[in-house]
């Protein structure tokens, strides 16, 4: 199943790995889902990564040279798509996500998953679900509900 993982449930899986989102992560190293991003999408998630106090925070809890690991160990996980410029403006109140809606267009992903209130505003794109990481997780079943 290929889904696309919005930046904010990135980061919040390696803030919280036994949270919603850590599942979701959880996922992709059990081969149960494939996360499709492309380069600007994985520029932005290093970009958030790198913010001082998240920063600190996974430093402080894993060590700098381990989230190094984490980092280059994830990006071998997931599938990248070519960068696509959006071709339309789904979302006007944050155009950033556009990149999201787009990368799930051109990677034909069965799901978005996201936290934000702007992308989780439009329910779905083309027929392409955008879901919280806990309503896909219930999606798949009692074993992975919150």
């Amino acid at each position: 199943m290929i889904v696309v993982v919005d930046t904010n449930v990135m980061v919040s899986a390696f803030l919280n790995p036994v949270g919603s989102s850590g599942r979701i992560l959880n996922l992709l190293h059990e081969d149960r889902i494939t996360i499709a991003t492309t380069a600007h999408l994985w520029n932005e998630f290093l970009r958030v990564m790198e913010y001082g106090r998240i920063r600190k925070l996974l430093d402080s809890s894993h060590g700098k040279s381990a989230v190094d690991a984490i980092l280059t160990a994830l990006a071998a996980l997931v599938v990248f798509h070519p960068d696509t410029k959006p071709r339309e403006n789904w979302i006007p109140g944050d155009p950033d996500d556009d990149w999201v809606v787009q990368c799930a267009l051109s990677a034909q992903a069965e799901y978005v998953i996201s936290g934000d209130q702007h992308l989780q505003n439009l329910h779905e794109i083309e027929g392409i679900p955008i879901v919280s990481p806990a309503q896909f997780l219930r999606l798949l079943g009692p074993r992975e509900s919150v």
